[in-house]
């Protein structure tokens, strides 16, 4: 099962906000061995695929929704990486995903409805930078988040942004009539394109936890 994801949502009076699924453990990793890694010969019409860039799913009537690209796993039986979006853009098992030149660059492999997130397989030729637009940094383990957190997003649509986490613990509104718990509620404002944008701990190239926090995460590991 697919248990990670990440989306925008509204407040009540309009204020957009990022509230995003909290991380749960499943047969999904971070892939990061390298920061760029290829499936062979470059093609000049391909869009190198990072956190960030603008991803499209599209309907069976060949309606495109655009959205952002979150970030990309391994999943087991597979030697190449996956992409994780948000559902609501990338589709169900089956559907295609597009880059911003109209090439098809993954096909969905699992969804999730409730927490609104799929994860879809690179389709070769593919070049992968694992590095975080802006920052150039590959990302880290996962962190337990905490009120006031330094959090950083990358949205295709509003690009690089910093802020705080407002509430660890969050229900947000959603699409009729049901709502998503347990998510992470941050001051970074959305827009329109950024759903599925990847939301990070730090600010730019400083870590998310204070530098006596870490140090004793490090010692007890």
């Amino acid at each position: 099962d697919v248990h990670a994801g990440v989306g925008p949502f509204a407040t009540d009076g309009g204020f957009p906000v990022i509230a995003a699924p909290m991380l749960t453990f499943s047969p999904l990793r971070s892939v990061a061995a390298t920061p760029v890694a290829t499936s062979g010969a470059p093609i000049a019409s391909r869009t190198t695929l990072q956190s960030g860039v603008q991803v499209f799913g599209q309907t069976p009537a060949g309606i495109l929704t655009p959205g952002s690209l979150g970030m990309f796993v391994e999943r087991p039986g597979r030697l190449g990486p996956s992409l994780v979006g948000a559902r609501h853009v990338l589709g169900p098992a089956g559907r295609n995903v597009l880059d911003v030149n109209g090439n098809v660059i993954a096909t969905v492999a699992q969804d999730d409805p409730i927490l609104d997130v799929c994860v879809a397989d690179l389709v070769s030729p593919w070049t992968v930078d694992y590095r975080l637009p802006a920052v150039n940094l590959i990302p880290g383990a996962p962190l337990m988040p905490y009120v006031n957190m330094p959090v950083q997003m990358f949205g295709a649509k509003s690009l690089h942004q910093t802020g705080y986490i407002v509430n660890t613990n969050f229900t947000a509104p959603a699409q009729p009539g049901a709502s998503i718990g347990n998510t992470i509620l941050s001051s970074i404002q959305a827009a329109g394109g950024d759903s599925g944008a990847l939301l990070c701990s730090g600010y730019h190239a400083q870590p998310g936890l204070a530098a006596r926090v870490a140090h004793g995460i490090e010692r007890t590991q």
